[in-house]
């Protein structure tokens, strides 16, 4: 259930309202890479991810849009307490903020994020996935095509895994570029 619900979302975030396409003056397509500091029930590790977004601005200042996120997980502590490997995440999140146009080519984009998450775990007897409801927050500087940015994520997981909810949290570096189309 909670599968079909991150692919609703997905495709959700394909396709903007009919009645607001028409007001945004701009659209960024964007590919970016991060590196984080990452937290699975109190253990650290990193994480490396891939993101696909779509951001609609409007009048020059607010946006919303649709972001995919692909993410290879190493999380040593948590598998020699716990058993369990981490191995790959996948997101589907809604950014949505402002932006401040510094000159005609630097932008920084204030924002906020809500979206759903899904963790692979590999267990010695068998495989597992946690998911839930993923927020945070985060600061974007554009650069032309090129953008540069630090972002907070925190997730509250659930599944079979340990038997309790668990939370997961991030701080990532990131690093993209904005696609002409």
């Amino acid at each position: 259930m909670n599968k079909c619900l991150f692919l609703a979302l997905a495709a959700a975030l394909s396709f903007p309202a009919s009645a607001m396409e028409q007001k945004f003056k701009t659209q960024d397509v964007y590919l970016a890479a991060s590196m984080s500091n990452h937290e699975l029930h109190d253990k650290e590790g990193t994480r490396a991810a891939l993101h696909f977004g779509v951001k609609n601005i409007y009048n020059g200042t607010l946006f919303y849009g649709g972001e995919l996120e692909a993410a290879i997980l190493s999380n040593d502590d948590f598998e020699k307490a716990y058993g369990a490997a981490e191995k790959a995440s996948f997101s589907a999140s809604i950014p949505f903020g402002v932006r401040l146009q510094a000159t005609e080519n630097i932008a920084f984009d204030l924002y906020g994020l809500a979206g759903y998450t899904l963790t692979s775990v590999d267990l010695t007897t068998k495989k597992d996935t946690i998911d839930g409801f993923r927020w945070g927050g985060g600061l974007n500087t554009s650069l032309s095509n090129f953008q540069l940015g630090v972002r907070y994520t925190e997730a509250n997981l659930g599944g079979d895994i340990l038997n309790r909810n668990i939370t997961e949290k991030n701080i990532s570096l990131l690093i993209g570029y904005k696609i002409d189309l």
